[in-house]
């Protein structure tokens, strides 16, 4: 398989995870088929062969899946395959232990109720790295604290409530409310996994481009690093 870990068997695809859902070895079946050309030169170019050597064809492949209805398209060229959209990944910048419930979100999004749970630990799980840890604090008052602190703005704080309350639902098996879509999990993923941009990945690359450049970095409020301005003569 090639560093999209997707193969092309007849009418199927086989890749280890949808893209969209996340489920294992999921069922992902041809709806269309097509192929287009890069013409490289239209001096000699003879429209009646497509293996002239002025043609270089490209071949794509659109799949559903079956668990969640999601569209895969697959480009080969060369013999390369690639997959668009391509599977989701947690950044190494990330700490792990937020990192694992991060990837068992995106590993069962097609799985609703445990996805949003495995969201929201993840959530609580960031705000612990971020200094907020009393082990006798709840979810809810960590994010009321970092909001306060400025390290969340008011917006991702009311995503964040949005998320522990949907978990909250899923714990306390409310009948009273509908049971969570695919979208629903889908939702409280993207707001995790823009969380862990936000609080560590963005940071990191910043970090990072500083060094780079030359510059200094000193620990901030909260355990993340903050980089000191670049000296005059490297502006």
């Amino acid at each position: 398989m090639d560093k999209q870990n997707a193969e092309i068997h007849g009418d199927r695809l086989e890749m280890s995870r949808c893209s969209w859902c996340g489920v294992a070895n999921p069922m992902l079946k041809v709806e269309h088929r097509l192929s287009t050309a890069i013409v490289h030169s239209f001096d000699y170019l003879d429209p009646e062969f497509d293996d002239s050597p002025d043609i270089e064809r490209r071949y794509w492949g659109i799949f559903s899946c079956t668990a969640c209805g999601g569209v895969i398209l697959v480009e080969i060229l060369h013999r390369d395959v690639d997959v668009y959209p391509k599977p989701r990944r947690v950044d190494r910048a990330v700490p792990e232990r937020a990192a694992h419930y991060l990837r068992e979100a995106l590993d069962t999004t097609a799985t609703p109720s445990a996805c949003i749970m495995a969201a929201a630990a993840a959530v609580d799980q960031m705000l612990k790295e971020r200094g907020y840890n009393d082990k006798k604090s709840s979810l809810n008052s960590r994010i009321l604290a970092a909001v306060e602190d400025h390290v969340l703005t008011d917006d991702m704080g009311a995503w964040a409530h949005h998320v522990r309350l949907e978990a909250n639902e899923e714990r306390h098996a409310d009948e009273e409310e509908p049971l969570p879509s695919i979208h629903d999990a889908q939702r409280c993923v993207d707001f995790a996994i823009g969380l862990a941009e936000y609080l560590f990945v963005l940071p990191a690359r910043v970090t990072k481009g500083i060094e780079s450049a030359g510059g200094e970095v000193t620990p901030a409020a909260g355990g993340q690093s903050a980089p000191r301005p670049l000296a005059d003569d490297a502006m």
